[in-house]
């Protein structure tokens, strides 16, 4: 992203000699910290969209801004990016620091020359120069006080609206699973699980007790089936499994939802037997709305009770994904089984004070990150005082691997 001069160096020498002073990695540094000044001290305005300040760049024929953009708080303050200009060094896009941002927008370039004329301009505006600069003076502590006050609102102003974005997406999510159909026997849906070692009729088949006797589990009442979900990826509406995610940060319980669009596969050795598989996409699987602190309820265990009201002594398996969650169910199917969704997740889950074991359903994943993001989960839990157990499948890469017996 960043694109320097060719004869500039960031050790603070230049080709035509050494600079006095400070060098332009401690220039840059200095106006990096002063981003939102430095951005209003040249003229720029525009709106917050997180941490980025968003505004046309007057070097080209800019109306709509959106591709410009400064970011003017967290740790990348400072950098800046054109994404509709292609950067002439390292990188795909026009970009930099603040000091490149001085240089583009006083010389209209990033040059080794327009990079000096900033140096000098840092310097005046820190208040170590000559006053060649033109940097123009300081700005006051009220001014100071109040474009700081003006960004504030700005961000608060672009927080509520990403929190209106992500309730809209909250709010599809739910219509998804609440229109998809909830009998998946006899749909691609069962097929698809039949064919990952799922057999969805066995799990079904199994007792929990009831007030007149043993009662049948039935098909877990998560998996419904879209004929027609819409994939952007694809551009096209896919048959897919939906199932929804639950969790307190939705709406009447629910996140939003995840699917796992299918397909016929492309050469199916016996074409009265039919098959279904991933849709070939590079991503078949997505959720919609907020996976953090979300998961998929996917069975119940023995009590049949839904987890908030779970007895005491509940066990619940932890796994990442609905069909490694499925694969538990069938092989321990006296305890609870959750869908987290993403490794990353496991850690954010509430569980209720009557959960005192948990068992973590990891994968023959032994990635830093992988392996990380399973110890944070343990950790959580056993600080709270509860019982951690994780177990990682002897065949295969994950619960599903080992059901279906494969290596």
């Amino acid at each position: 992203m960043r694109h320097r001069g060719a004869g500039t160096s960031r050790a603070g020498t230049s080709r035509a000699g050494p600079l006095t002073g400070p060098s332009a990695a401690e220039l840059a540094a200095a106006l990096n910290q002063r981003i939102s000044d430095v951005a209003a001290r040249l003229g720029l305005r525009g709106e917050m969209q997180g941490h980025d300040l968003v505004c046309v760049n007057p070097n080209r024929a800019d109306r709509n801004p959106g591709s410009f953009r400064i970011t003017v708080t967290g740790a990348q303050a400072g950098r800046w990016v054109d994404y509709a200009l292609p950067a002439r060094g390292a990188g795909s896009c026009l970009g930099g620091d603040a000091l490149d941002l001085v240089a583009y927008i006083t010389g209209r370039d990033i040059t080794r020359e327009t990079r000096k004329a900033a140096c000098a301009w840092a310097r005046d505006y820190l208040g170590l120069g000559d006053g060649t600069g033109s940097a123009g003076p300081a700005m006051s502590a009220e001014a100071r006080a109040a474009r700081e006050a003006e960004l504030a609102r700005a961000r608060a102003a672009a927080d509520e609206k990403a929190a209106g974005e992500r309730l809209k997406r909250v709010e599809i999510g739910r219509a998804i699973w609440l229109k998809a159909a909830p009998d998946v026997l006899n749909t691609p849906v069962e097929t698809y699980l039949l064919g990952r070692g799922i057999d969805l009729r066995k799990l079904a088949a199994q007792t929990r007790p009831g007030r007149a006797g043993p009662v049948r589990a039935g098909v877990p009442e998560v998996l419904r089936f879209a004929p027609l979900c819409h994939a952007a990826e694809a551009q096209a509406a896919l048959p897919a499994m939906v199932v929804p995610i639950v969790g307190p940060h939705g709406v009447r319980g629910m996140q939003g939802c995840h699917r796992t669009w299918l397909a016929r596969p492309p050469h199916t050795p016996h074409a009265d037997t039919p098959s279904w598989v991933k849709a070939p996409l590079k991503s078949p699987r997505k959720a919609l709305g907020i996976v953090n602190g979300g998961y998929v309820p996917v069975w119940r265990g023995a009590s049949g009770r839904k987890l908030r009201d779970a007895p005491e002594g509940d066990v619940v398996c932890l796994w990442e994904g609905v069909e490694d969650a499925l694969s538990g169910a069938l092989a321990a199917p006296a305890l609870r089984h959750l869908a987290a969704i993403s490794l990353g997740n496991m850690s954010q889950i509430v569980l209720p004070e009557a959960i005192r074991t948990v068992i973590i359903g990891g994968e023959n994943d032994v990635s830093p990150q992988a392996v990380a993001a399973r110890h944070r989960a343990m950790r959580r839990f056993i600080e709270q005082g509860r019982e951690v157990r994780e177990a990682l499948p002897a065949l295969g890469k994950d619960a599903n691997d080992l059901l279906r017996g494969m290596a």
